[in-house]
């Protein structure tokens, strides 16, 4: 952050991962749950459940939580955006994306922030490997404007819009391999 401050977040793919949104210290070279162990508590969707991406910006730092424990799907209300004060760790505000995303086919993956629009735009890769599911990426904009009542968010690019769709006949070569 602007104070030099250094954020990793732990997406919870694997057992034991105590938090999912960590700051490093650099002295002691240890990680330390932020803002709390408590914000950080597993089960609880109003908490982070796992973080993958998040984005700073001044004092704010805007957390993208795709809910997902390792291999299950996300708890509604655990996909979500939480904005909090880099300075405090208070937290700001809570986005739930829940009524945007399908919890078992979405995998949320990166979050940038426009603050001059005041947007949030977010990947949602989808889950390419649920045979359950059609594999359904998409791009929304979230209004970050907006602090209560019901999220606005719009769906920029989604149901199989060829732009966000991988080019299965495209190959390259890696050390001479064909991949």
């Amino acid at each position: 952050d602007q104070n030099g401050t250094i954020f990793v977040s732990f997406p919870r793919w694997k057992d034991n991962v105590i938090a999912t949104l960590t700051k490093f210290d650099t002295n002691s070279n240890t990680f330390s749950s932020w803002p709390s162990q408590e914000e950080n508590k597993i089960g609880d969707a109003d908490k982070l459940q796992s973080v993958l991406g998040f984005e700073i910006y001044k004092d704010i730092i805007y957390v993208l939580d795709q809910g997902k424990i390792k291999d299950q799907s996300a708890q509604k209300g655990s996909l979500k955006v939480v904005t909090y004060n880099t300075n405090t760790g208070e937290r700001n505000h809570t986005y739930d994306l829940s009524d945007y995303v399908d919890a078992s086919d979405s995998f949320l993956n990166d979050i940038v922030i426009d603050p001059i629009k005041q947007y949030a735009y977010i990947s949602n890769s989808g889950n390419p490997i649920n045979p359950t599911h059609q594999h359904n990426p998409s791009i929304l904009r979230l209004n970050l404007n907006q602090t209560e009542g019901k999220v606005d968010v719009k769906v920029l690019l989604g149901n199989h819009h060829y732009s966000i769709m991988p080019d299965m006949t495209y190959w390259l070569r890696i050390n001479g391999t064909h991949v």
